[in-house]
């Protein structure tokens, strides 16, 4: 089974980089995907995250005090959720409270804690996913205490999470890569006029350099796009319009 693995900022994705390692330890059935490690080079950046979020049935989006209103972050959050109907996504909350995180895309699913209990929980429910590999409850739990250590003293050597990634991403690139992702996971029968509507309001946004916040608001009403999709446009916006 793959497990999407989500991570924004330099201490989410070392959070994830280390839950990459540990997992096939307990699990030996899961095959941890991470964008940074497992896309070649010269690879189509969005392409191969659209076929690995379409091949996925569980992702958990690392989740740290600086990345929890990330877009890119949260577009990952959105496009793992409506891949399948029996996908299975989580927060996995790294020095961070359930209660800290805002109303938005995220408070939709169950955090869990990068704690010992909250992280036997998520191992848990991903055994209960992979179905006839999952393995006995005992053995589980006889594994899970035999390799904890070794993932909590890397959470603990984590970077800190105050300051902004080195080289942060510029907006466009994002949004391209967005786009690409959008391509790769429906085709023009599943989404009908959705991708019109994404691609029209994000050409505006740019071409006006920002939208009127009771304009966007207006025109994003008059779309078929869901909940994610919207506040993507929020964010684009946001950034043409400036302070």
């Amino acid at each position: 089974m793959k497990v999407f693995l989500s991570w924004s900022g330099e201490k989410s994705k070392a959070a994830a980089e280390a839950f990459r390692r540990w997992l096939p330890c307990v699990l030996q059935s899961v095959r941890p995907w991470m964008s940074d490690r497992d896309i070649g080079a010269g690879a189509r950046w969005g392409l191969e995250v659209g076929r690995a979020l379409e091949q996925t049935k569980f992702g958990i989006l690392f989740v740290t005090d600086t990345n929890f209103s990330a877009p890119w972050l949260l577009f990952e959050a959105g496009a793992l959720a409506k891949t399948l109907n029996e996908a299975f996504v989580c927060p996995y909350l790294v020095g961070l409270e359930p209660e800290a995180i805002p109303a938005g895309p995220l408070t939709q699913f169950q955090a869990k804690r990068a704690v010992k209990g909250g992280t036997l929980d998520l191992v848990n429910t991903l055994n209960r996913a992979l179905g006839d590999q999952a393995l006995p409850d005992e053995t589980l739990q006889t594994i899970f205490e035999k390799f904890w250590s070794d993932l909590e003293t890397a959470l603990r050597a984590l970077p800190g999470g105050a300051s902004p990634p080195t080289q942060p991403r510029e907006v466009g690139e994002m949004v391209a890569e967005i786009l690409g992702v959008v391509r790769g996971l429906a085709n023009v029968e599943q989404r009908g006029s959705e991708d019109s509507d994404f691609l029209a309001l994000k050409w505006s946004i740019q071409k006006n350099d920002g939208l009127d916040a009771t304009d966007l608001e207006i025109r994003l009403s008059m779309t078929h796009l869901d909940v994610n999709d919207k506040y993507i446009l929020r964010q684009i916006n946001d950034y043409y319009s400036g302070p």
